[in-house]
């Protein structure tokens, strides 16, 4: 009774994040520029390309494969997910990306190449010349060094068919993306919270589903329906892009269409 209560005192309505609609995705991409060099840029901007085009919840942009993502004749592609919230049986999905975030992506797996196969090479030729070091040996501590070398290793394998990498403030590769544990998406909120941040956006209002909501935002203004929203972000029910598009639907109802007729411009 007390809970019922003070809902009724506060209401139950739960704050909504900002929704990283084009515009905005356009501003964080600016500043990234339009031809970065840095692993850490490149990663970043291909994947806000991602999570825009193709809705995805911030836990299911970390299962993405390099295989996942296929390029059409046209420069369109075509994005595979496996699995996903609304899809626990694994049937698997398609999301459609526009050809300047093939582009990026592209861009991004090129350099991610590159970087990891230098950084395996890098790694294995350390453990080859502590291994040679320690039969004569010539080091300390070596079965500690090599430990940890053989962990980096592992990492950088488990990193061969992941799509988004963890990269160091050096451009090293550290490994996958995704965190272990019960909220595997945790670093790509970080991410859109510090690329919003250096665009001029409020980083506090940013979640890992801001590109989400920005998606369905725009096609709500852009004059699709309800069972075209949901198609494209997967949902089973209408009740969460009814409430993300709920501001943008009054400017389309009928008092403002009235409005309009009557001149009250």
């Amino acid at each position: 009774m007390k809970m019922k209560a003070l809902s009724r005192c506060k209401g139950t309505r739960q704050s909504q994040a900002l929704g990283i609609g084009r515009a905005q995705l356009d501003l964080i991409l600016v500043e990234i520029g339009d031809a970065p060099c840095l692993l850490e840029d490149l990663r970043d901007a291909a994947l806000l390309a991602v999570a825009y085009d193709s809705l995805l919840r911030r836990g299911e942009l970390v299962t993405l494969r390099t295989e996942d993502i296929k390029v059409d004749a046209d420069g369109t592609g075509l994005l595979y997910l496996a699995r996903s919230k609304t899809d626990q049986e694994g049937q698997g999905t398609y999301g459609w990306l526009a050809p300047d975030t093939v582009r990026r992506v592209s861009a991004w797996l090129d350099a991610r190449a590159d970087a990891l196969q230098a950084e395996m090479k890098s790694a294995r030729d350390a453990l080859r010349t502590l291994s040679a070091a320690m039969r004569e040996g010539r080091v300390l501590n070596g079965e500690r060094r090599r430990t940890a070398l053989e962990r980096i290793l592992a990492r950088l394998d488990a990193s061969a068919e992941v799509l988004w990498l963890q990269v160091g403030k050096t451009g090293t590769v550290l490994g996958p993306l995704a965190v272990r544990g019960p909220d595997p998406g945790r670093r790509i909120s970080e991410i859109f919270k510090r690329r919003a941040e250096a665009a001029g956006l409020d980083p506090a209002l940013v979640l890992g589903h801001s590109l989400r909501v920005g998606a369905a935002q725009g096609l709500t203004a852009a004059g699709f329906g309800l069972p075209a929203i949901q198609q494209a972000g997967r949902w089973k029910s209408p009740t969460m892009p009814a409430r993300y598009a709920e501001k943008i639907v009054p400017k389309q109802g009928a008092m403002a269409q009235l409005a309009g007729k009557q001149g009250r411009g």
